[in-house]
């Protein structure tokens, strides 16, 4: 009867039956696969736990090392490694490359490491914030604890600043990662050492591409036009006005001694140099000046301007004429690397000359190292010329300057007899001196009283004040030959500007393949090679 009933059903009827019977089919069948598979997932699973890792994967420092925990303060704690040891990296399964394309040495040969297994691990952020106090580094298979290079450097600069904890009591059995060009490195303390110098020396070495040929400073040709002397020099009369010299030069004296100034004239050392001078066949006493007026901090290349006067002068007295003291320790190791011939002196600048207002430091200075040199003679020096070679062959004559340029004898070195006939008639021209006229009376007046009285002067053409300012690039581009030259001028007010940096650190010095770095190194090392700094980079 059911049946029949059955047979008896609509279309519509018959149709939905059908798609029932098809949809509990369908789900007998399904189950059954995802049962089978289940089953297999776990076997595989099992398998896999019992597996041992291939003996090429052992040979790869930092990725495998049995029984181990990821505690490494960098990259690794970040999971990608943890994956790998987990098993969870889709490719350790299925590599099957043979040792030697596996292998990643002790040697450091990372880039032989898979590309996609090595970008994912070099693509994790780096770690900030190290707390050195923390680390506890994986230890490689050979027994070595391997650092983060910003571990390192924090360690370095914890034990530095007088911490006695360091996480590091062997540094000759750790690995130090590092990266550059190359890639990625696992090194010894020694080889990251050798490595820091040579990374450091690319860097720093050559700032800017040399010229093909080493540059070469030629005189200035005769044909060149230049001004008329007599624009500057009217009275071409040879005598003196001594009188007023004295009075001029006195009445500053009475207002420094007022201040709270010394007499440079009255210190004993110096009444023994003079008393010296007097009786010597030189006519210019060994005795160097420099000016420092104004607070402010003493330079690396002020110290290699003042010890090369010490080193390559030996001057029976140098005489530091400031009224505030430098401060630096640049300035500390000077004091105390030449204080047998060191003499601070308190002198306060000018502020004025011959009735005429002084306002301008540089102008004041340049007053100041005339005064200077009519009270006592010697060799005034900017504080970043740098003597080269003993000017004792110079000073058998009453006056010697260099020539800077065509049209310009600089004042930044001086060499003078208290006595010199053309130092007191430059002095007197500043009887027309204009505080907004820049070189006038410091450099255009001696070239020109030059020129009209030359056997008053003993002027150096090339050896003293050249590369000039305008062949600056000379020193700190270029690789020039200055062996030959008394001085070198180095112009440090555009250092910032040509260079690129208004200071280098003796690291940079120590490397610096440029003329400037030549000169720094034969100043403070005796030795103008590139020397090999290895120890000081870490």
């Amino acid at each position: 009867m059911y049946m029949r009933r059955m047979l008896r059903c609509t279309r519509s009827q018959k149709s939905l039956l059908s798609w029932v019977v098809t949809l509990l089919f369908t789900s007998y069948i399904c189950f059954n696969v995802y049962s089978s598979y289940s089953v297999s997932v776990n076997e595989n699973t099992n398998n896999y736990n019992q597996r041992k890792v291939p003996e090429k994967w052992r040979k790869r420092p930092l990725l495998y090392k049995e029984g181990a925990t990821i505690k490494k303060s960098s990259y690794l704690q970040q999971g990608v490694v943890s994956k790998i040891y987990n098993g969870q990296h889709k490719n350790l399964l299925q590599r099957e490359k043979d040792d030697e394309q596996a292998k990643a040495l002790r040697t450091n040969k990372l880039d032989e490491w898979d590309e996609e297994e090595w970008q994912t691990v070099e693509n994790v952020p780096a770690v900030t914030n190290i707390n050195t106090n923390t680390l506890k580094p994986i230890i490689s298979d050979l027994g070595e604890n391997v650092y983060e290079e910003k571990e390192i450097v924090s360690i370095l600069q914890n034990l530095r600043g007088g911490s006695t904890k360091s996480p590091i009591s062997d540094f000759q059995k750790i690995r130090v990662h590092v990266s550059d060009e190359l890639g990625e490195h696992y090194l010894s303390f020694k080889e990251y050492k050798k490595w820091k110098f040579q990374k450091f020396v690319k860097e720093i070495a050559n700032p800017v591409p040399k010229s093909e040929q080493p540059p070469q400073i030629f005189p200035y040709d005769n044909d060149i036009p230049r001004p008329n002397p007599h624009m500057l020099i009217k009275d071409m009369s040879i005598v003196i006005d001594d009188v007023g010299i004295s009075t001029e030069t006195r009445n500053d004296r009475l207002r420094r001694l007022a201040l709270g100034d010394e007499d440079s004239n009255k210190l004993p050392d110096v009444q023994a140099v003079i008393q010296q001078s007097t009786t010597s066949q030189l006519k210019i006493p060994n005795l160097i000046h420099f000016i420092w007026f104004g607070c402010r901090r003493f330079k690396v290349h002020n110290y290699i301007s003042i010890f090369s006067a010490y080193e390559y002068q030996e001057p029976d007295l140098i005489l530091f004429h400031t009224n505030c003291e430098p401060n630096g320790t640049y300035w500390e190791a000077l004091k105390q690397t030449i204080d047998s011939k060191l003499r601070i002196v308190k002198r306060s600048p000018p502020t004025t000359i011959w009735g005429h207002p002084v306002q301008k430091v540089e102008h004041q200075s340049d007053v100041a190292r005339l005064e200077i040199l009519l009270e006592t003679g010697g060799i005034y020096m900017d504080d970043d010329v740098v003597v080269l070679k003993s000017l004792d062959s110079l000073r058998n004559n009453e006056m010697v300057l260099g020539e800077e340029n065509y049209d310009a004898l600089a004042n930044s070195i001086i060499m003078a007899s208290p006595n010199s006939w053309f130092l007191k008639k430059w002095f007197t021209y500043y009887k027309d001196f204009n505080d907004t006229k820049w070189s006038e009376s410091s450099c255009f007046v001696p070239w020109s009283l030059w020129h009209l009285f030359p056997s008053t002067i003993n002027v150096v053409k090339e050896r003293m004040l050249r590369p000039n300012w305008e062949e600056i690039k000379f020193l700190y581009h270029e690789l020039w030959d200055w062996r030959d030259n008394y001085t070198v001028h180095l112009y440090s007010r555009f250092m910032v500007n040509v260079d690129g940096t208004p200071e280098r650190s003796l690291q940079e010095l120590s490397v610096l393949n440029t003329t400037y770095g030549e000169i720094a190194r034969y100043v403070l090392w005796k030795d103008p090679k590139i020397r090999d700094i290895t120890e000081w980079m870490v």
